[in-house]
Parts: C-alpha cells; sequence; structure tokens
C-alpha cells in the first residue's frame, strides 16, 4: 500500500476515533496524553491550547466528511472548556492549565493559548456555526487588542508585560506565539471573510520578515528583549521544525495575499535540510546550538511532520516532481518510525526517540495530533495517485494573459474517443421572462442565429474527437433538443430523461454508470449546454490538453479566470501544477460565495470560476463517487437499472425516428440529492485551506 493511503486510513479508521472516544472525558474535555495502550493519563495537568488544537482537528475532520459528528464533539469540548477557562476569575482571558477535575491550575494569560484558542474557534465556526462560537471569537480578539498588542510591534507575551517592562524587569519575548497567531489570523480570514484578520496576518508576516527571519543565515531567531532585539548567543537556540512550520505558514499567507515569499520560503527551507537532519539524513533534530550541534538530542514527531508539510507546500508553489518525491520519502519514513510498533494502540504514535534510534517517549501526548492532521491532509491531496487527482485546466483567458504558448500534450489514442454528455435539464430561471420553463434559455437564440444548445453540440462535434453525444434533460425537453440537434446535422447517441430536476451531480453519475455498463473504457465530457466559449482555438489546445489528464486517470474541471467578485458562480482554488501543460491540482471547491470572500478570492488570483465542465474515464468518476457517497451511487445505479428504455434510430441513420432515450426510474432518482458535483466533491474529499485549507 503506497503511504499516503496507508496514512489515510490511519488517521481515519483509527487515529480519529481513539482520540474521540478514549481521548475524551465524561465531560467532553480533551485528556492531555494517552499511554500506548490507549488509556489516558487521567491525573495529567490539562494546558488550555491543547484543548483547543483538539477542537481544530476535529472540527477541520468534520468539514472533510472524515469523522462524522466531529463538529459535535468539537463544539461539546468547547463548552466545556469556555466554562473552565474563559474568565474564571472575573478577569477576561484563557487560563494556561487546568486540573483533571476542572479546576484553574495556572491562570496565566499567555499569547502562546489566546493564538491556539482563536485557530480552534476559527474552525469550529466553520464546522459548527453556532453564534457563540463567534462571540468567542470577538472576545477573545477584543482581549488580545487590548492586553497584549506592544508599542514595538506584536505581541507581550503575558497580560502584564508591558507594565513589568516599564518597571525594568525583563522577560524574553518569543517567535513562537506569533507563528501561531499568523496561522490563527490567516484561518480566520478564511472562515469569516472578513479582511481585517487578513490585515492583521500581514502585520505578523512582515515582523517575521523583518525581525524574526535573519537575512545572513537563513534561520528563525527564537528569543528577543522588549525591543525585538535578539537574545543573548547563550540564549538563543535553533528549532529546524520551527523553521518548517514557518515555511509551510508563510506559503499560506502567500496562497491568500499573492505576495510572493519565495526570497525567504526558499533559502529558509534549503537551511532546514541543511542544518536540521539527524546522522541518517531522515529525521529533524529538536534543537540546535547557533554552531549546529545538538542541544537536544532527541527528535519528536512533530518536527517531522512540519518537515513534511514544508517540502508538500514547496512543491505546491514550484511544482517540481523532486519535492512530491521527496515528500513520499518523508511521509515513509515517518510511518515506519513514528507510527508503527508492536505495543502501539491502533492509531498510536511514538512521540520521540534519541539520536541514536532509541525510544524516549513514555506517552502520547494529544497537542501531535495537530501537526498529524493538517499533514495527513497535505499528503493525502498532492502525493495522491493520479486516478485519485482532481486537476483544473486554466482557461483561455488565463494563457493568453500570461502570454504562455500551450504546450504540446500527451497523444490520445487513434479515432473518437470521447462521448459528450450535454446537460440541457436546467429550467432557465434567472432569465425569465426571456427564458421560461418551457424555453429555458439554452434552447434560445442568445449569441449568434444558433440557440445556446445547438453551439455546445457544434463545440463537441469533430468526428476525429468525439463520438455522438448524449443528452440529459427533461421528459418536456426531449422533443425540443432532438430537434433542435436535427436542424444542424447532428446525431445525437440518445436520450437520458430526469423525472425532475436534481441538479448535476445525478445527471452526471447517471450517464456515467449507463455509458460504463456499454463501454469499460468510456472517457466523458459533461458539459453544461448553455456555455458562450468564443476563443475556440484556444479553448481546443486545452481541451487536448486535459484529455491528456484524464487518460493518465484525473478527474478534470475547466477553471475560467475571473474579471469581477461575482457571486453567483462556483470558485475553484488552483493547487500544484501538475506534468500537464496548464494543469493544476484543485485546491478547493467553493460553492457561491457572499460578495466580501467573492471580493477576497478575486484580489488574490489563486481563484478561478468553476465553469462546470468535467472530463474523465467514467471508471475513474464512479470509482471517486462510491468513495465519497457510496448511497448515491447505489441510489442512481438502481434507477438506471429500473429505467424504462426505448429503442430508436442509431448514429447515422437518416430516418426520421428519434434517438434512443432512457427514463430513469423515478423513486429511485427522486431519492438522490440536489447538488452539484463540485459540493460533493468539495465536502467529501478536498482539504482545508491552512492546513485544513477549506
Amino acid at each position: 500500500m503506497r503511504a499516503n493511503h496507508w496514512f489515510e486510513e490511519w488517521m481515519v479508521e483509527r487515529a480519529l476515533p481513539l482520540w474521540s472516544t478514549r481521548g475524551i472525558d465524561r465531560a467532553g474535555a480533551f485528556h492531555e496524553k494517552l499511554d500506548f495502550s490507549g488509556a489516558p493519563h487521567a491525573s495529567a495537568i490539562r494546558r488550555v491550547r491543547v484543548q483547543f488544537r483538539q477542537i481544530y482537528v476535529y472540527s477541520a475532520a468534520s468539514l472533510l466528511g472524515l469523522c462524522k459528528g466531529g463538529d459535535a464533539l468539537a463544539f461539546r469540548a468547547f463548552e466545556r472548556v469556555r466554562e473552565l477557562a474563559w474568565s474564571p476569575d472575573g478577569r477576561p482571558g484563557w487560563v494556561h492549565l487546568l486540573t483533571p477535575e476542572g479546576a484553574v491550575h495556572d491562570a496565566k494569560r499567555d499569547a502562546y493559548d489566546q493564538a491556539f484558542s482563536l485557530l480552534g474557534l476559527a474552525w469550529l465556526h466553520r464546522a459548527h456555526p453556532d453564534p457563540s462560537v463567534k462571540r468567542a471569537i470577538d472576545e477573545t480578539v477584543a482581549f488580545v487588542d487590548e492586553n497584549f498588542a506592544a508599542r514595538s510591534g506584536g505581541w507581550w507575551e503575558t497580560v502584564d508585560q508591558d507594565a513589568r517592562t516599564a518597571r525594568g524587569e525583563t522577560q524574553l519575548r518569543r517567535q513562537n506565539p506569533h507563528m501561531h497567531a499568523l496561522e490563527a489570523m490567516l484561518t480566520l480570514y478564511e472562515s469569516t471573510g472578513d479582511r481585517s484578520f487578513l490585515d492583521r496576518a500581514r502585520e505578523i508576516y512582515h515582523l517575521f520578515a523583518a525581525r524574526f527571519y535573519d537575512w545572513p543565515s537563513n534561520v528563525i531567531i527564537e528569543y528577543f528583549d522588549a525591543d525585538w532585539r535578539p537574545a543573548s548567543r547563550a540564549r538563543q537556540r535553533i528549532e529546524p521544525g520551527h523553521m518548517a512550520e514557518w515555511v509551510f505558514l508563510i506559503r499560506e499567507y502567500e496562497r491568500l495575499t499573492g505576495e510572493n515569499v519565495d526570497a525567504i520560503a526558499d533559502p529558509l527551507y534549503a537551511k532546514t535540510i541543511e542544518l536540521g537532519l539527524d546522522p541518517s539524513g531522515r529525521f529533524l533534530i529538536d534543537e540546535l546550538m547557533l554552531d549546529g550541534s545538538p542541544s537536544k538530542r532527541t527528535r519528536r514527531l512533530w518536527p517531522q511532520t512540519e518537515y513534511l508539510k514544508a517540502t508538500l507546500s514547496q512543491y505546491r508553489a514550484k511544482g517540481d516532481e523532486a519535492l512530491r518525491q521527496k515528500g513520499d520519502k518523508i511521509l515513509t519514513d515517518l510511518i515506519e518510525e513514528y507510527l508503527s510498533g508492536e505495543d502501539l494502540v491502533p492509531g498510536g504514535w511514538i512521540d520521540a526517540f534519541d539520536l541514536e534510534g532509541g525510544r524516549v517517549a513514555k506517552d502520547m501526548p494529544a497537542s501531535t495530533l495537530y501537526h498529524l492532521f493538517p499533514a495527513f491532509v497535505m499528503a493525502r491531496d498532492l502525493l495522491a495517485r493520479r486516478s485519485r487527482r482532481r486537476c483544473a485546466a486554466r482557461a483561455a483567458t488565463l494563457a493568453s494573459e500570461s502570454g504562455a504558448q500551450p504546450q504540446p500534450a500527451a497523444q490520445a489514442p487513434e479515432g473518437p474517443h470521447i462521448t459528450p454528455i450535454i446537460l440541457a435539464g436546467g429550467r432557465g430561471s434567472r432569465l425569465w421572462p426571456l427564458s421560461k420553463p418551457e424555453t429555458p434559455k439554452q434552447f434560445l437564440e442568445l449569441i449568434s442565429d444558433r440557440s445556446m444548445f445547438q453551439e455546445t453540440l457544434a463545440r463537441v462535434s469533430d468526428p476525429e474527437t468525439f463520438k455522438a453525444p448524449v443528452v440529459v434533460c427533461q421528459a418536456d425537453q426531449a422533443a425540443t433538443a432532438c430537434a433542435q440537434a436535427a436542424a444542424i446535422g447532428v446525431d445525437l447517441a440518445g436520450v437520458i430523461v430526469e423525472p425532475e430536476a436534481r441538479n448535476s451531480a445525478p445527471a452526471i453519475i447517471a450517464a456515467a454508470i449507463d455509458a460504463h455498463r456499454r463501454d469499460k473504457d468510456a472517457i466523458l465530457l459533461a458539459t453544461p449546454a448553455d456555455h458562450a466559449i468564443r476563443e475556440t482555438a484556444l479553448f481546443s489546445q486545452l481541451f487536448a490538453n486535459a484529455v491528456s489528464a484524464a487518460l493518465d486517470g484525473a478527474i478534470v474541471t475547466f477553471g475560467i479566470t475571473p474579471t469581477r467578485p461575482e457571486t453567483g458562480y462556483g470558485y475553484i482554488r488552483a493547487g500544484a501544477p501538475l506534468g500537464v501543460a496548464g494543469a493544476f491540482e484543485v485546491a478547493e471547491f467553493v460553492e457561491k460565495p457572499d460578495l466580501a470572500a467573492a471580493r477576497a478570492f478575486l484580489a488574490t488570483g489563486a481563484y478561478l470560476w468553476n465553469s462546470g465542465l468535467l472530463l474523465f474515464r467514467a471508471e475513474d468518476f464512479l470509482e471517486e463517487v462510491r468513495r465519497w457517497d457510496a448511497a448515491m451511487l447505489d441510489t442512481l445505479e438502481e434507477a438506471v437499472e429500473a429505467g424504462k428504455r426505448k429503442e430508436g434510430r442509431t448514429a447515422g441513420d437518416r430516418s426520421d425516428a428519434a434517438p434512443p432515450t432512457l427514463k430513469l426510474a423515478e423513486k429511485p432518482f427522486a431519492r438522490s440529492p440536489s447538488v452539484s458535483v463540485a459540493m460533493r466533491s468539495w465536502r467529501r474529499r478536498t482539504a482545508p485551506p491552512s492546513t485544513p485549507r477549506r
């Protein structure tokens, strides 16, 4: 089994269930640690930030469809930790430590804890948008602004540091809380669409570039005085895990702001490897002196996850296949060393080794799941086999804007091999009164002397590429579709009749099931009947490249470069480039956003409009459907199997007979959800941005 598939099974079927059962106490709070058999350390003091780390994990897992009920579990933990840790002494802010019984063990208000509270709340707000969660976000932000904002920039370590500094007392300031504050602000921006959080993230990034990152040595400075002057050399340490973590986070910052971070990310990643690897060359050391000698002769699990995330972030930014292969090797080593052991409970891990390879961990801290989960999400999305990938072929406007010339695509098989599936069942309600139920817009002449439906048929009529098309529509539209096809000399291979409108996913899946039963190697292009594509030459070139990707096992969707903050379309965030010209991994599908989010998408330059076109091998597509909704696939297989077929004329037959029709069975079809393919794919298969990003 490939490493990323093993990791997915381990995370979804073992680790998440372990911590959602044995890792939670009766009141809903998370245990601080488990032993190697999976038994909780019931007497361990609990860090409040770890509670929020677990809230993040289960909120994100729920959003990704990986943990049913994860959002409710996370919300219950939030309610418990809010009861115990927010303002228990009458002063605002999250306290530092709790006893297992829920009493305050340390009431300190620490910057590190506040940052993680915001991260957990941001993810919970997305997964379980209860008003109390948004209220907690607002209260925490206000508390931080009032008590942690330092005149010299950034956050103080504790609420009273400003006064202590004025009295001449000293307390070292750390970069580490700011690293997680950046993570929280980016996530809050994605969660709420509030650009003020992106502005806060920008301030932290600029502080990082000006103070934390040492340009001459390409390392991260960890400790500072009150005015951000580096602490003495004797107090400084180099943490390769933090260096890797910053690579990942500033690449996330780049993704959301469009600011290029190569000047820091590339040398920082290289220096992480140069300084940080142990003698075996496989794992990052925990901590080094400035001269490069180990100050801690251990290597914990969490730096290895950050090493993996940094490598895959670089791969996503650069598209260098060597980085993807390196990521696969890091993951393989991580699994073999840290996630394997005869005495480990399923879903457990060995948290630390010494530099000679001896196990030094005595238990499994809950805090490590926060590092493992986003590493898993990135590995799943970026190390997947081609048959698991979705890629987005950027539309013609993007190619023409960049000045790039389309590159030759891989050679497709000789002869016609692609069956167009024309989705013509829309009712055209948005163009009323011009468009009416009996004459929806796809059957109207809006851009030429042919209807939109006829333009679509003409676009897929090249006999060297396409087979005869199949139309999916409703019963009262079938005669119009057949008549308009005949009027321009297009033979239809068949008509699939929907008993009722159920959005794009059921229509495409039913067509794929029918095509696959007739031809196990069928390749399908599912296209709406109402698109206007004027730059046909460039589209044809991009389509040829998309065919190459589909033949290689990808499920391809086409993106359009947005020209305005449109709220009526879905969006695609392009990820890492693939080995086919103009093709990218899909990092995220977003359903129709509000205006603020649409403006943010347009500003980043990283998002495309989702055209709704899909190109795929039927077998690959149906395999993917079974992964994210087996029940829906079963229902639609029943609708096809029990449907009523009517024979008709075959392609090339010039008689007046209608083409063959398949009327899907009404009852099973009605049980299928009315959703789009993008919605289903995003909710079940795509990773959240920052980790799990969306």
